[in-house]
């Protein structure tokens, strides 16, 4: 069961990869949890991140554009789109708060 909502969690981030970077900060810096599910995203720099949980991680890519993120596991072969909306982090039907340091690693 775990596994299932970690991989449909990596999907979701897959799709978030996709768009391009515009201009100014990125609001998706940083961790983000979301405790109903157990999980985190870990957004860097450099274009890349990762799903964490207890049980593992699965790293990716993403470009953004405003409050969209595209993000892709080319290993996988699944892409999400994310949605940043009042400071919550939306991905189907998970929903993630930003954090200082990401609770599910």
């Amino acid at each position: 069961m775990k596994l299932c909502s970690l991989l449909m969690a990596l999907l979701a981030m897959t799709f978030l990869l996709t768009a391009c970077g515009g201009g100014g900060d990125n609001p998706f810096l940083g961790a983000w949890d979301d405790d109903e599910s157990e999980e985190s995203l870990i957004f860097l720099e450099d274009g890349t991140g990762a799903q964490t949980s207890y049980y593992g991680e699965i790293e990716f890519t993403y470009t953004w554009d405003g409050d969209t993120a595209t993000i892709t596991n080319e290993e996988m072969g699944v892409s999400a789109e994310a949605t940043l909306e009042d400071n919550v982090l939306y991905i189907d039907d998970f929903s993630f708060v930003k954090v200082d340091q990401a609770a599910y690693v």
